[in-house]
Protein backbone atom coordinates (compact mmCIF):
# COMPACT_ATOMS: atom_id res chain seq x y z
CA UNK A 1 0.00 0.00 0.00
CA UNK A 2 1.33 3.43 -0.96
CA UNK A 3 1.68 5.76 2.00
CA UNK A 4 0.58 9.41 1.81
CA UNK A 5 2.87 12.12 0.44
CA UNK A 6 3.38 15.26 2.53
CA UNK A 7 5.01 18.55 1.68
CA UNK A 8 6.20 20.52 4.72
CA UNK A 9 6.85 24.13 3.68
CA UNK A 10 8.89 26.46 5.93
CA UNK A 11 9.64 23.23 7.80
CA UNK A 12 12.14 24.58 10.34
CA UNK A 13 12.79 21.86 12.91
CA UNK A 14 10.27 19.58 11.19
CA UNK A 15 7.67 19.44 13.94
CA UNK A 16 4.67 19.48 11.59
CA UNK A 17 5.85 16.39 9.71
CA UNK A 18 7.48 14.51 12.60
CA UNK A 19 4.63 12.02 13.12
CA UNK A 20 4.29 11.45 9.37
CA UNK A 21 7.96 10.49 9.01
CA UNK A 22 7.64 8.23 12.03
CA UNK A 23 4.64 6.49 10.49
CA UNK A 24 6.32 5.85 7.14
CA UNK A 25 4.87 8.65 5.02
CA UNK A 26 6.77 10.05 2.05
CA UNK A 27 7.72 13.46 3.47
CA UNK A 28 9.52 16.35 1.78
CA UNK A 29 10.64 19.28 3.92
CA UNK A 30 11.34 22.67 2.35
CA UNK A 31 13.22 25.49 4.04
CA UNK A 32 15.64 28.26 3.16
CA UNK A 33 17.82 27.73 6.26
CA UNK A 34 20.56 25.08 5.83
CA UNK A 35 20.77 24.58 9.61
CA UNK A 36 17.56 22.54 9.44
CA UNK A 37 18.83 20.18 6.71
CA UNK A 38 15.60 20.24 4.67
CA UNK A 39 15.05 17.83 1.79
CA UNK A 40 14.76 20.84 -0.51
CA UNK A 41 16.94 23.81 0.43
CA UNK A 42 15.34 26.73 -1.37
CA UNK A 43 13.23 29.84 -1.13
CA UNK A 44 9.61 28.74 -1.29
CA UNK A 45 9.16 31.16 -4.21
CA UNK A 46 11.50 28.94 -6.25
CA UNK A 47 9.90 25.69 -5.14
CA UNK A 48 7.61 25.12 -8.13
CA UNK A 49 10.62 25.33 -10.48
CA UNK A 50 12.18 22.36 -8.66
CA UNK A 51 9.17 20.17 -7.89
CA UNK A 52 8.26 17.49 -10.50
CA UNK A 53 4.90 18.42 -12.02
CA UNK A 54 3.72 14.80 -12.07
CA UNK A 55 4.30 14.24 -8.34
CA UNK A 56 1.00 14.03 -6.45
CA UNK A 57 0.74 15.38 -2.91
CA UNK A 58 -1.81 14.32 -0.28
CA UNK A 59 -1.05 16.96 2.36
CA UNK A 60 0.64 20.34 2.31
CA UNK A 61 1.52 21.97 5.62
CA UNK A 62 2.91 25.51 5.53
CA UNK A 63 4.10 27.65 8.44
CA UNK A 64 5.20 30.97 6.89
CA UNK A 65 7.26 33.23 9.18
CA UNK A 66 4.97 34.82 11.76
CA UNK A 67 7.18 37.67 13.01
CA UNK A 68 5.45 40.43 11.09
CA UNK A 69 1.96 39.15 11.90
CA UNK A 70 2.86 38.94 15.58
CA UNK A 71 4.13 42.51 15.57
CA UNK A 72 0.87 43.78 14.04
CA UNK A 73 -0.91 43.16 17.36
CA UNK A 74 1.54 45.23 19.39
CA UNK A 75 0.41 48.71 20.48
CA UNK A 76 3.59 50.24 19.06
CA UNK A 77 3.05 48.79 15.58
CA UNK A 78 2.27 51.84 13.42
CA UNK A 79 2.09 50.29 9.94
CA UNK A 80 -1.12 49.48 8.11
CA UNK A 81 0.06 45.99 7.16
CA UNK A 82 2.93 43.51 7.62
CA UNK A 83 5.90 43.74 5.27
CA UNK A 84 5.49 42.92 1.59
CA UNK A 85 7.87 40.01 2.16
CA UNK A 86 5.65 38.42 4.84
CA UNK A 87 2.53 38.66 2.71
CA UNK A 88 4.37 37.46 -0.40
CA UNK A 89 5.31 34.20 1.33
CA UNK A 90 1.69 33.58 2.27
CA UNK A 91 0.48 34.23 -1.27
CA UNK A 92 3.22 31.96 -2.63
CA UNK A 93 1.93 29.22 -0.35
CA UNK A 94 -1.55 29.65 -1.83
CA UNK A 95 -0.04 29.54 -5.32
CA UNK A 96 1.67 26.22 -4.53
CA UNK A 97 -1.58 24.80 -3.14
CA UNK A 98 -3.44 25.79 -6.30
CA UNK A 99 -0.72 24.37 -8.53
CA UNK A 100 -0.34 21.02 -6.75
CA UNK A 101 -4.00 20.61 -5.73
CA UNK A 102 -3.40 18.35 -2.68
CA UNK A 103 -6.17 16.37 -1.01
CA UNK A 104 -5.64 18.42 2.17
CA UNK A 105 -3.70 21.54 3.06
CA UNK A 106 -3.07 23.57 6.21
CA UNK A 107 -1.54 27.01 6.59
CA UNK A 108 -0.45 27.73 10.17
CA UNK A 109 0.28 31.11 11.68
CA UNK A 110 -0.49 33.36 14.66
CA UNK A 111 -3.59 35.21 15.79
CA UNK A 112 -2.42 38.48 14.24
CA UNK A 113 -2.56 36.98 10.74
CA UNK A 114 -6.37 36.86 10.93
CA UNK A 115 -6.51 40.56 10.06
CA UNK A 116 -5.28 39.66 6.56
CA UNK A 117 -6.20 35.99 6.13
CA UNK A 118 -9.64 36.09 7.71
CA UNK A 119 -10.85 34.28 10.80
CA UNK A 120 -9.03 30.98 11.22
CA UNK A 121 -11.41 28.00 11.05
CA UNK A 122 -9.33 26.19 13.66
CA UNK A 123 -7.34 27.27 16.69
CA UNK A 124 -5.27 24.88 18.79
CA UNK A 125 -3.68 26.77 21.65
CA UNK A 126 -1.55 29.53 20.06
CA UNK A 127 -1.61 27.84 16.64
CA UNK A 128 -4.14 29.25 14.13
CA UNK A 129 -4.95 27.06 11.12
CA UNK A 130 -6.47 27.80 7.72
CA UNK A 131 -6.97 25.47 4.79
CA UNK A 132 -8.92 22.50 3.49
CA UNK A 133 -9.03 19.93 6.26
CA UNK A 134 -11.51 18.19 8.62
CA UNK A 135 -10.71 20.66 11.40
CA UNK A 136 -13.61 19.58 13.64
CA UNK A 137 -12.27 16.06 13.58
CA UNK A 138 -8.77 17.35 14.33
CA UNK A 139 -9.93 19.24 17.43
CA UNK A 140 -11.90 16.21 18.60
CA UNK A 141 -8.76 14.09 18.39
CA UNK A 142 -6.64 16.58 20.28
CA UNK A 143 -9.16 17.25 23.04
CA UNK A 144 -7.75 19.69 25.58
CA UNK A 145 -5.89 22.30 23.54
CA UNK A 146 -4.48 23.95 26.66
CA UNK A 147 -1.61 21.44 26.64
CA UNK A 148 -0.20 23.37 23.66
CA UNK A 149 0.04 26.72 25.45
CA UNK A 150 3.26 27.91 27.03
CA UNK A 151 5.53 27.82 23.98
CA UNK A 152 7.24 31.04 25.14
CA UNK A 153 8.53 29.31 28.28
CA UNK A 154 11.92 28.41 26.84
CA UNK A 155 15.38 29.07 28.18
CA UNK A 156 17.73 31.24 26.06
CA UNK A 157 19.00 29.12 23.19
CA UNK A 158 20.59 29.80 19.77
CA UNK A 159 17.55 28.19 18.13
CA UNK A 160 14.97 29.64 20.53
CA UNK A 161 13.00 31.23 17.69
CA UNK A 162 12.82 27.93 15.80
CA UNK A 163 11.93 26.02 18.97
CA UNK A 164 9.07 28.42 19.72
CA UNK A 165 7.74 27.97 16.19
CA UNK A 166 8.03 24.18 16.18
CA UNK A 167 4.68 22.41 15.80
CA UNK A 168 4.05 20.10 18.79
CA UNK A 169 4.14 16.37 18.13
CA UNK A 170 0.56 15.95 19.34
CA UNK A 171 -0.73 18.21 16.57
CA UNK A 172 1.41 16.47 13.95
CA UNK A 173 0.11 13.07 15.02
CA UNK A 174 -3.53 14.14 15.05
CA UNK A 175 -3.18 15.57 11.53
CA UNK A 176 -1.54 12.33 10.34
CA UNK A 177 -4.32 10.20 11.83
CA UNK A 178 -7.05 12.34 10.29
CA UNK A 179 -5.50 12.12 6.83
CA UNK A 180 -4.92 8.38 7.12
CA UNK A 181 -8.53 7.89 8.13
CA UNK A 182 -9.84 9.86 5.17
CA UNK A 183 -7.48 8.09 2.76
CA UNK A 184 -8.43 4.70 4.26
CA UNK A 185 -4.86 3.73 5.15
CA UNK A 186 -4.81 0.30 6.82
CA UNK A 187 -3.18 0.52 10.27
CA UNK A 188 -1.28 -2.70 9.50
CA UNK A 189 0.85 -0.74 7.02
CA UNK A 190 1.89 1.95 9.50
CA UNK A 191 5.63 1.87 10.11
CA UNK A 192 5.56 2.94 13.78
CA UNK A 193 2.66 3.44 16.17
CA UNK A 194 3.33 6.09 18.78
CA UNK A 195 2.46 5.51 22.45
CA UNK A 196 1.06 9.07 22.39
CA UNK A 197 -1.67 7.83 20.03
CA UNK A 198 -3.41 6.11 22.93
CA UNK A 199 -3.75 9.48 24.67
CA UNK A 200 -5.77 11.07 21.88
CA UNK A 201 -9.56 10.88 22.33
CA UNK A 202 -10.11 9.94 18.69
CA UNK A 203 -12.22 7.43 16.79
CA UNK A 204 -9.88 4.73 15.45
CA UNK A 205 -8.68 5.63 11.97
CA UNK A 206 -9.23 2.03 10.90
CA UNK A 207 -12.86 3.18 10.51
CA UNK A 208 -12.06 4.99 7.29
CA UNK A 209 -14.20 7.71 5.84
CA UNK A 210 -15.73 6.92 2.44
CA UNK A 211 -16.22 10.19 0.63
CA UNK A 212 -18.97 10.62 -1.93
CA UNK A 213 -17.97 11.34 -5.52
Amino acid sequence: MKMPVMLDLFSGLGGASEAMRERGWEVYTVDIDPRFHPDLLCDVRDFLKLWPKTKNVDLIWASPPCDEFSKSEKPWFDQDRPSIEALALVWETIKIVRELNPRFWILENVRGAQKWLGKAPCRIGPFYLWGWFPFDELKQMIGNERVFFGKTQLWPHPDRKALRAKIPYGISLAVALAVERHLCIDENFIKIRSPFQRELPFVSNTECVVEAG
